[in-house]
């Protein structure tokens, strides 16, 4: 999957967002760390996960008091440590609507990693987001 500019997002939310709701964006890079949350050492994982699914909490945090933009980009396939798993932009009036939505939609998002699978290397673990019942 292609990286996003996140430069480009930042104009993007000045731009199309209102002056009079617009005070603060943050943003949010996840990458793959060499270790496991237990402390074991991995060389990466394989991350998929559902774009429906994914574009509906997008579309459910974009509803959310004070939010004037929700961004998010997730890298699809297998990933080494140091790459890129994520990106996520919330834009909005206040710093206390704009982190809690940040935080809601990174739980939604992080928190249904599942799927833990150790591959043919032990040190790569298969990732799967949204397979809480979203996916066959």
């Amino acid at each position: 999957m292609q990286k996003v500019s996140v430069d480009e997002w930042l104009e993007e939310a000045s731009r199309e967002s209102s002056p009079d709701n617009l005070g603060m964006v943050v943003v949010h890079k996840g990458i793959v760390r060499a270790t496991s949350r237990e402390g074991r050492a991995v060389e990466g994982l394989i991350l998929s996960y559902d774009e429906g699914r994914l574009a509906q909490v997008v579309r459910e945090s974009e509803t959310k008091e004070g939010i004037e933009a929700v961004r998010v980009w997730i890298n699809e396939g297998r990933l080494e440590v140091g790459d890129d798993m994520m990106v996520v932009l919330v834009a909005g009036r206040f710093r206390r609507e704009v982190i809690t939505v940040l935080d809601a939609l990174l739980s939604k998002i992080s928190g249904r990693w599942s799927g833990r699978k150790s591959c043919s290397n032990e040190t790569f673990h298969s990732l799967v987001l949204f397979n809480n019942g979203f996916l066959a």
